[in-house]
């Protein structure tokens, strides 16, 4: 279903600038499949928690996972249209998240830039290396631009970076500990560059995310497909690789907990030198067992 330009709104918030010195390398491929999340109108706004402040810790009631889901999650009016929005764009509706009030869109660079009123290039960058991305708004057709209130993923550049920092203020601050095998919290200060200011009267946030087995919203179960992309490159096509692949050297699963090792990883390969007749044979036998 196409909309006119006149029937058409610009989402709020939504212009976007690329990183300096990007240059533009070619279209993005039509073909290419790419996945969005697009935030959702709520049932109401989420409340003012500034009054807690006033308050003792054993004073203060918090608001449940279950009741941000029922009370503040996704306007299921608002799913119904941007479903029916996707449909009519030929994308596909890949997740559902009424806690945090988002939807997880995906299809051809090809429909997605035709429903978002948007043009993706490929682009290349002296630090951020290849990438694509849009410039300009976002527009929506008027009957579903109240129910989105957000897209993302329309660029996958690297918008964090890690700063340097000096080595040698980091062994003068562990030298203290030298003599004993912890630290004191003022110099983990120092080594995480915390600031030094006045936390006394401030709020804070203690986030509790539900979890559960194969939950899908829950992290722990995200983090299982980062493992797919994570070895993208070694997938041979059915992977795409994104952001885990170019910027992440391994990831470690503890209790409760993962941990990323990043770093720049922009191409993988398992250079072979020289000739082993044995390795060749049994390559070619493999290759002979794959399907054609």
């Amino acid at each position: 279903m196409r909309s006119s330009a006149a029937n058409r709104r610009v989402l709020v918030n939504s212009l976007h600038h690329l990183p300096p010195n990007s240059v533009a390398i070619r279209k993005t491929n039509l073909n290419k499949w790419i996945e969005l999340t697009v935030g959702v109108r709520r049932l109401k706004q989420l409340p003012d928690l500034s009054a807690l402040e006033a308050k003792r810790p054993d004073e203060r009631q918090y608001m449940t996972r279950d009741q941000l889901r029922t009370e503040y999650g996704s306007d299921p009016a608002a799913i119904e249209k941007i479903e029916k929005f996707a449909g009519d764009h030929q994308l596909v509706v890949t997740r559902d998240e009424r806690a945090s009030a988002r939807l997880g869109i995906a299809g051809t660079v090809a429909n997605v830039s035709h429903a978002f009123g948007v043009k993706l290039l490929d682009y290349g960058h002296p630090k951020l290396g290849d990438f694509h991305a849009r410039t300009g708004t976002v527009t929506l057709p008027a009957e579903v631009a109240r129910a989105i209130t957000g897209v993302f993923g329309l660029n996958n550049h690297r918008v964090m970076h890690r700063l340097p920092r000096s080595r040698q203020k980091v062994d003068a601050l562990a030298s203290f500990s030298k003599t004993r095998p912890w630290f004191i919290p003022t110099e983990l200060a120092g080594i995480y560059n915390f600031p030094n200011a006045d936390a006394r009267s401030q709020c804070i946030g203690l986030l509790e995310f539900g979890g559960g087995v194969d939950a899908p919203a829950s992290f722990i179960n995200l983090a299982k497909g980062f493992i797919d992309k994570l070895n993208a490159d070694h997938s041979r096509g059915a992977v795409a690789a994104d952001f885990i692949t170019r910027q992440t050297f391994g990831i470690s699963f503890y209790d409760s907990m993962v941990a990323f090792e990043k770093g720049d990883v922009w191409r993988k390969e398992a250079p072979q030198t020289g000739h082993n007749p044995l390795l060749a044979e049994a390559l070619a036998n493999l290759g002979a067992l794959l399907p054609k």
